[in-house]
């Protein structure tokens, strides 16, 4: 009982802080009944579509690409994710959605702050594309025209252009010319995601790792 009150009042404490700070969003913040791990669900909650792992509050406001939020309360530092909610968090991320795994309300406000506020951290998306690829960092802002550079050029824009919702974005014109330049890269990409399988699985991964849903290729 005592861990079932000190879960409510984390969850309480969270929603309050949320319609406080942003009351013209205070109505995207819902809560999502939690069955605990240990408990059987029954006929009548397997009916009205309740099921483990699920997070506890979901934030219905599209970011950077993202088509929402879900925030899975864990109050207890040494208590990891259960299977149920591993797969859960999957499932999200790979729909398009940001997950949040949180431990304290600290932890809840960076968050939620990161996800409503902050700008898109542009260096990031670079070291994760690079990581993927296999290429040097510092390579993308020089003049080289080696084809692994080129094409770690072209996705890093192109990712971030999808989480700032922005073709012009400031990325565009650290690795290109012109605006032309990263409408061509973004083509070039999108044409290899669809014709190549060995890129479009090395494109999935650096997209999943971003939190951006892969049917943005589709688009």
């Amino acid at each position: 009982m005592k861990k079932l009150a000190r879960n409510i009042e984390f969850q309480r404490r969270c929603l309050l802080y949320f319609r406080r700070v942003y009351p013209k969003l205070h109505q995207k913040l819902v809560a999502i009944p939690n069955i605990g791990n240990r408990n059987a669900l029954s006929r009548e909650q397997q009916m009205i579509g309740m099921s483990k792992g699920t997070a506890n509050l979901f934030l219905a406001v599209p970011r950077n690409g993202l088509s929402g939020a879900w925030f899975l309360l864990k109050p207890e530092k040494r208590r990891p994710a259960t299977t149920a909610q591993n797969n859960f968090r999957n499932v999200m991320i790979e729909s398009g959605y940001a997950f949040f795994k949180v431990i304290n309300f600290e932890d809840f406000q960076d968050e939620l702050r990161g996800y409503l506020e902050e700008q898109i951290n542009e260096h990031h998306v670079e070291q994760v594309v690079c990581r993927y690829l296999q290429v040097d960092p510092s390579l993308l802002h020089t003049k080289t025209s080696k084809q692994e550079i080129v094409r770690a050029r072209q996705i890093t824009c192109y990712a971030a252009q999808i989480l700032t919702g922005k073709r012009d974005c400031s990325v565009s014109y650290q690795f290109f010319k012109d605006h032309c330049g990263g409408i061509h890269g973004r083509s070039v990409i999108k044409s290899l995601y669809a014709s190549d399988t060995q890129w479009r699985a090395k494109i999935d991964d650096i997209l999943n790792e971003l939190m951006i849903s892969p049917k943005y290729m589709q688009i």
